[in-house]
């Protein structure tokens, strides 16, 4: 009990961080998907995809800049590996959003989001330990 509380005081600011930095990159996401689906014409699927992309771009900076405040110059290598993550995190994703709105008819819009919100641990994890790995 006392290693899972010392955890959490020593994860807090980061998770809040983590939190309000990927909020405006779903932000992000949910834009460019709507945008995409809407006015596009483009499948929700294909939209869902794209805006994920985009929003791995801006979660990226957001938190290395600002929230892990990492100065390293290793950009390529942090970028690859941040990435990896996420594609781990849109297959995640894909998966559920097909799910959500497929098999529960959710709307597309909130399936997503809920989709987002449910991958959201892992990739803070994975960012946390790997991406950003603090020494």
């Amino acid at each position: 009990m006392e290693y899972a509380i010392r955890i959490i005081k020593e994860n807090w600011r980061l998770y809040v961080g983590y939190a309000f930095f990927s909020g405006i990159a779903v932000v992000a996401d949910l834009v460019v998907l709507y945008v995409l689906t809407e006015f596009a014409g483009i499948w929700y699927f294909y939209s869902a995809a794209i805006a994920y992309l985009v929003s791995i771009i801006v979660s990226f900076v957001l938190n290395k800049m600002f929230n892990f405040k990492d100065r390293s110059r290793r950009i390529l290598a942090q970028f690859s590996i941040f990435v990896g993550i996420a594609l781990i995190s849109i297959t995640l994703n894909q998966a559920l959003l097909y799910l959500f709105v497929e098999f529960f008819g959710i709307w597309y819009m909130l399936a997503n989001f809920f989709a987002l919100m449910a991958v959201a641990n892992f990739s803070f994890y994975c960012h946390k330990n790997y991406t950003f790995k603090l020494i």
